[in-house]
């Protein structure tokens, strides 16, 4: 029995973690019935520091893309579409393509927006942590994404003020104009990232349902992104909205693929236990 150790659910997913989630439904697409799910709120425990990890007997495998070829080995969904040589080069490109670039998408919402980090990331993480890790745990799973985020220009610059706040700000005046236009510039550079993304999957699904003649990792990748942008009740939910109106194609085929791969397998919830000393560390070295 194969055990994907995930980080857990909300908002009606059965992950908060896009990978974790396209790994779960490949995983039950593939081997239903032949595997359990563990939630785990510390990745500490995968050999990358990374989840989703996967156990199969002695062997450990993390991240997403290894444990798709480790169960391709098993059983490849893959190879059920027909593929050619030249689609299954495509297959491969597209999902490293969808997995960063979706992925720096779903990062900014959930860590970049100060409103969706204090109203819906951050007590969705600490409600799930053990004390003390509850206190100091999500912000430094926050500051993991900020490098990459800065790097595409999706890390709003007042994030990192908004966790520890000088006493004098506190007598500030009220925001200026300029931090207005700061924030709807922000706003607009991450909407143009996004349609430029969405564009892209768009015009490759057309009106199909799927992106080739049966369900693949692509379909996977891309359904749990988009499923994770218009999923969870953001308090900001522009993203979404872009989405819903604008890309409605790729919440219909997200909400297909999750429904090919229902029922999902109930999760085990057993606390994941927590090394201390070592889980700081090992998540900082993951993050460079």
């Amino acid at each position: 029995m194969l055990t994907l150790h995930v980080w857990p659910g909300e908002w009606g997913l059965p992950s908060m973690d896009p990978c974790c989630l396209a790994a779960i439904m490949y995983l039950q697409l593939a081997l239903p019935g032949k595997f359990t799910v563990a939630h785990c709120m510390n990745p500490d425990l995968s050999p990358t520091g990374q989840l989703p990890y996967l156990q199969d007997g002695d062997v450990e495998v993390a991240p997403l893309p290894a444990i798709l070829d480790h169960v391709s080995g098993l059983r490849d969904i893959n190879a059920l579409a027909g593929l050619s040589p030249t689609e299954r080069a495509q297959l491969v490109a597209w999902s490293a393509h969808a997995e960063l670039n979706l992925g720096d998408l779903v990062s900014h919402v959930f860590f970049s927006v100060n409103t969706n980090w204090s109203k819906l990331t951050y007590p969705a993480l600490a409600n799930r942590l053990p004390i003390p890790q509850r206190y100091y745990m999500p912000g430094r799973i926050r500051e993991l994404h900020q490098p990459r985020l800065t790097t595409t220009g999706l890390w709003n610059p007042s994030a990192s003020a908004t966790e520890r706040k000088p006493l004098k700000e506190a007598i500030r005046p009220r925001p200026s104009q300029t931090a207005s236009f700061a924030r709807a510039f922000e706003r607009e550079k991450a909407l143009e990232k996004a349609r430029s993304s969405f564009d892209v999957y768009a015009r490759r699904l057309e009106s199909s349902v799927l992106f080739f003649s049966s369900v693949t990792s692509l379909d996977l990748i891309v359904s749990a992104h988009v499923l994770l942008l218009v999923e969870p009740p953001f308090p900001d939910n522009v993203l979404r909205d872009l989405l819903v109106n604008s890309y409605p194609t790729l919440v219909d085929h997200a909400r297909h693929v999750l429904s090919l791969a229902l029922p999902l397998p109930p999760p085990d919830e057993t606390p994941s236990s927590f090394t201390g000393q070592s889980l700081l560390p090992r998540l900082l070295l993951a993050g460079q």
